[in-house]
């Protein structure tokens, strides 16, 4: 006996060749995979009893078979979505079509089976008291992206400072199977785990779920001491706030452009690639003319920013909230300015907007700054310490600024750091998720962190002296 197997999605045709199976998958790029069992076997000579068992959820569905000359029979809907019909009195080659009709975007899907039948052929899908296969699996209450019974392994991205994500239900395919112990992940990065044993206990299957760490995994620079009066603050708990308005007015965009997030203890505003955040402020508006730097701290975990900006504008309405055409002072920030937009690291931008003259689109007046536009064509980045000042106190979060040396960088066992007439009171390292392995109270300007004890990889120390902190990357071979 031999058979083939066809697929038609939407009256398109597929061939899919086959010996001696029972089973059968096929997915579409619009309907996703349709994964089922089927079984023939001879029932009283020459009556031929086929089953179809579908093992994806598609709710509503009804079964019919086609015979030569149009002649259509319903299936029977035994339940759990399985369909059989028996038919009497077959001969060799007899071409048959399964039509199975539900909510389906274009319809149909049909399969057809084409056999020589030999009295006595039997062929018999896999046993349901088999099927280590899902039928839904949940995360926090919901079920996970891209569910299928076809797969055992799936990652979830996560941020930082967010509750680790916990597996809700898990319900098998086969309501017989068995589920094991869960075991939960207990950090991000991580894993959560469980196996599924078939009813006769002879195949387990293991299903993973991996947790994705995203963002930042350290706070941004702490900025140094300045005076209150030398500093204008957007947002930075480092300074006390002016007052806003409206942090997120829907510049361009009905959603949220941005979420504030805990990082490292540190509140950090994520910027979810909606293209643009405005603040408002124009019932506080900024006198800016005596302020000379605008500065903010920056990251973005995406791999390719070739091309990638992001920009900051003071915006002047002129002492009219109404008026069009308001002109404003952009700060452009992407791969080829200096410092440069760089991917995996914060990046301090302080900008001199006194040697831009106070211009760049005709007339602004810099005593009455109403309102700051943030625009960026990145799909994920997250910022800290937006303000303006004066530039009266050194910004310490600037290594080089700061004539920091440290050698060797990498280092096989630790670094040497040394200032210029600089005491450091306290060094704490930490690794990429945020985790201090290390603190130092030197109070002097130059001293060793033993490094010999960590494992390979990245770190970042942060640096404490009288007038601020830095902080700096370290790299251990």
């Amino acid at each position: 006996m031999t058979k083939k197997i066809t697929f038609l999605f939407f009256l398109l045709t597929a061939a899919l060749g086959y010996s001696q199976a029972c089973t059968g998958t096929s997915s579409d790029t619009v309907q996703g995979s349709f994964n089922y069992n089927y079984s023939f076997e001879t029932i009283g000579g020459t009556n031929v009893k086929i089953i179809f068992e579908i093992l994806d959820t598609f709710p509503g569905l009804v079964g019919q078979l086609q015979q030569p000359g149009g002649v259509f029979t319903n299936m029977t809907d035994t339940g759990g979505q399985t369909y059989e019909v028996t038919l009497a009195g077959q001969v060799d080659g007899t071409p048959l079509t399964f039509n199975f009709f539900g909510p389906f975007a274009g319809g149909q899907i049909a399969q057809t089976i084409e056999y020589n039948y030999t009295v006595g052929d039997t062929c018999t899908a896999t046993p349901s008291e088999e099927d280590v296969t899902l039928s839904d699996l949940q995360v926090d209450g919901a079920t996970i992206t891209g569910f299928s019974p076809a797969l055992t392994s799936y990652s979830i991205s996560v941020g930082l400072g967010d509750p680790i994500p916990q597996i809700t239900s898990v319900t098998t395919t086969e309501a017989l199977a068995t589920v094991g112990t869960i075991t939960q992940a207990s950090a991000v990065p991580g894993s959560a785990s469980f196996d599924v044993t078939s009813e006769d206990t002879t195949i387990t299957t293991t299903y993973t779920v991996n947790f994705i760490l995203i963002g930042p995994a350290i706070a941004a620079p702490t900025p140094p001491n300045r005076a209150p009066a030398d500093v204008i603050s957007i947002y930075s708990d480092a300074y006390t706030d002016t007052t806003i308005d409206n942090f997120d007015f829907g510049l361009c965009s009905a959603s949220p452009s941005v979420a504030e997030e805990i990082i490292a203890g540190n509140p950090t505003q994520h910027f979810l690639g909606q293209g643009c955040q405005g603040i408002d402020f124009q019932n506080n508006r900024i006198d800016a003319s005596a302020f000379t730097h605008v500065h903010f701290d920056f990251y973005t975990d995406e791999t390719n920013i070739i091309g990638k900006v992001f920009n900051i504008k003071l915006v002047d309405w002129a002492g009219n909230p109404t008026e069009a055409g308001s002109t404003g002072l952009e700060v452009i920030f992407n791969d080829g300015t200096s410092p440069a937009l760089v991917a995996g690291t914060w990046v301090s931008i302080d900008v001199d907007i006194s040697s831009l003259g106070g211009l760049v689109l005709g007339n602004l007046t810099r005593n009455d700054v109403a309102q700051l536009h943030i625009t960026s064509n990145l799909s994920n980045a997250w910022y800290d310490n937006l303000y303006l000042h004066k530039n009266t106190t050194l910004g310490l979060q600037d290594v080089a600024a700061l004539k920091v040396k440290v050698f060797p960088n990498p280092t096989q066992a630790s670094w040497n750091i040394r200032t210029e007439n600089v005491n450091m009171s306290s060094i704490k390292v930490f690794d990429v998720l945020g985790k201090n392995v290390l603190s130092l109270t030197p109070n002097k300007t130059d001293t060793v962190i033993d490094g010999s004890s960590l494992r390979s990889g990245l770190y970042f120390a942060q640096i404490k002296t009288d007038t601020g902190i830095s902080s700096i990357k370290l790299i251990k071979n």
